[in-house]
């Protein structure tokens, strides 16, 4: 499919990225992702001239453009009464060290399906996996994340928990010292590829055929518990586990994971999975 490529300056600078975020500007951020897109489609132009409908169907209004022109310094344009506008990027949007966005994120439906704080967070994700050495995954704390893209410790998190929950991202969460929350080492972060929402549904739809509706469901509702409501194998792992250990069993380990502080590392598939086996056991 390809991808865009977004600047690594907008996403580094408060007074862009930051700001737009800070300002809760929607719009901003998506008629300015869009815009790469159709970048990205013809890379050969110095520019874009898209279709003004369809334009404003994405932006919501002109006024965005005066934004993007204006306040944050990314494009200029100009518009003739009838014609589409001319759109030029500039030294923002032109500068060749770049993040990659995969067209999946347009072509499966993820900028409609993602709230604010998951499109941010979700380029941030794809920055720092393709910097780290350990690539895919990447670790820094919330704090330093907030200080160096100028926006709140709240939006890092609420979007981190949308891409972890949506298994977007797997989430290994930093050691906590004498329950010292302040304290805890920085989470590490594995970036997951886009996956086709339609395909995810119909590989769902399989496991209610396999299991019935009713069990499949409850797997999905327990795997939920640990962030993993959207991960078909941990669903189907705890219906085999609930048909080899019992159903009893698989609740009383589900409590024990919701009894836990969100935050805590043991709160992951694994650790249910083997919390599960070890009452099995006994």
């Amino acid at each position: 499919m390809g991808a865009a490529r977004i600047p690594r300056a907008f996403l580094l600078d408060p007074e862009r990225f930051g700001k737009m975020v800070a300002e809760r500007d929607t719009h901003g951020f998506n008629g300015y992702l869009t815009l790469l897109k159709l970048r990205a489609e013809s890379p050969q132009a110095e520019g874009v001239s898209p279709d003004w409908k369809t334009l404003l169907g994405v932006i919501g209004y002109r006024g965005v453009l005066n934004r993007m022109q204006e306040k944050y310094g990314l494009i200029r344009y100009s518009k003739e009464p009838g014609e589409n506008p001319r759109i030029s990027f500039l030294p923002a949007g032109n500068w060749p060290d770049a993040v990659e966005l995969p067209m999946a994120y347009w072509e499966w439906g993820w900028d409609r399906r993602l709230s604010f704080s998951g499109k941010t967070m979700l380029l941030l994700n794809q920055l720092y996996s393709a910097d780290s050495q350990t690539a895919p995954t990447w670790f820094r704390s919330q704090p330093d994340l907030a200080r160096r893209h100028g926006v709140s410790v709240m939006f890092i998190s609420k979007g981190m928990m949308e891409l972890r929950r949506l298994n977007l991202i797997e989430v290994q969460a930093g050691a906590i010292e004498g329950g010292n929350f302040a304290q805890r080492d920085a989470n590490r972060y594995t970036l997951n590829p886009l996956y086709d929402p339609a395909e995810q549904g119909r590989a769902f739809q399989a496991l209610e055929a396999k299991y019935g509706k009713e069990k499949t469901a409850q797997a999905a509702r327990y795997a939920a518990v640990v962030y993993e409501g959207n991960d078909l194998r941990a669903i189907e792992r705890l219906i085999t586990l609930e048909e080899e250990f019992g159903a009893a069993i698989v609740k009383k380990a589900v409590r024990k994971m919701a009894s836990l502080h969100g935050s805590n590392p043991k709160r992951t598939i694994a650790y249910l999975v083997r919390t599960i086996q070890g009452m099995g056991g006994d």
